[in-house]
């Protein structure tokens, strides 16, 4: 049996009180930030408070945890998993809910480092395309391996922006054979991940959307245990600071087939 939170009948309180003023439209910005410090406590003592317990925070929060609201789509994952591409999109797209009482929890949802740093990758992969694509621009056409690929928002702006790319994109997710494609010699495969500095882990842990996090030392050692030498090695990061890019310059790609696989098993 779990360990009560002996603290969480008065945040579960103060959770249903903080609701009926979003409701009504009578919450304020310190009310918001309140929030934040009582989801990450909540987040912190998750795993200590009963199955009746979080079935009563569940109901604490009523609609603004369902699938109707950003935040309810992450918790109640109606596709099976954390992190889906609809969910993905919706961030990408700045979507809130039809419904107004609902709106101010997305664009609570919104405002956290953590989602920012989700939009600024695809600010970041958009940018690197275009990067490649001057590099590359004698080059009849520019291939890419898009694994986990999501719902290639990425893509489609990219492709929007610049109609006359030549650029070949191969779109892989939830495949696990996608890690047994080659990589170009000469090209190079960036990895994203989210940094240990992210604030809004507590908050991620509350929704159960529980992510590997890494510092740029622990992705650097994750590459050279699978044999890429350091000078191969870049790691990027967004404006926010929270999502790393790390980038692998790739010369031999067929000798390290093995280790990358197991790498992607690790990071997943």
């Amino acid at each position: 049996m779990k360990r009560t939170n002996n603290a969480f009948p008065q945040q579960v309180f103060w959770v249903k009180n903080f609701v009926n003023k979003v409701n009504k439209a009578n919450v304020t910005e310190a009310d918001w930030q309140h929030y934040d410090i009582v989801v990450k406590q909540l987040g912190k003592t998750l795993c200590n408070i009963s199955s009746e317990e979080k079935i009563q925070l569940k109901e604490a929060f009523g609609k603004a945890m369902s699938a109707e609201t950003l935040q309810g789509f992450a918790f109640t994952k109606p596709h099976g998993y954390a992190g889906d591409y609809e969910i993905i999109d919706k961030l990408y797209t700045f979507y809130t809910s039809p419904d107004e009482r609902l709106v101010k929890w997305d664009e609570y949802f919104h405002s956290i480092p953590a989602v920012k740093a989700v939009r600024n990758r695809k600010t970041y992969i958009k940018n690197l395309l275009a990067e490649k694509m001057k590099m590359h621009y004698s080059e009849q056409s520019f291939e890419m391996l898009n694994l986990a690929s999501g719902p290639a928002r990425d893509l489609f702006e990219f492709f929007n922006e610049n109609p006359d790319a030549s650029l070949n994109v191969d779109c892989i997710d939830l495949d696990t054979n996608a890690i047994s494609f080659d990589v170009k010699p000469g090209g190079e495969l960036v990895i994203g991940n989210f940094c240990t500095s992210n604030p809004n882990i507590d908050y991620m842990d509350l929704l159960d959307w529980k992510l590997y996090h890494r510092s740029a030392d622990d992705l650097i050692k994750l590459m050279a245990d699978c044999g890429v030498e350091h000078e191969n090695i870049t790691v990027d990061k967004e404006p926010e600071g929270v999502n790393l890019f790390i980038r692998i310059k790739k010369t031999a790609f067929k000798e390290m087939a093995d280790n990358i696989a197991g790498l992607f098993i690790e990071l997943s």
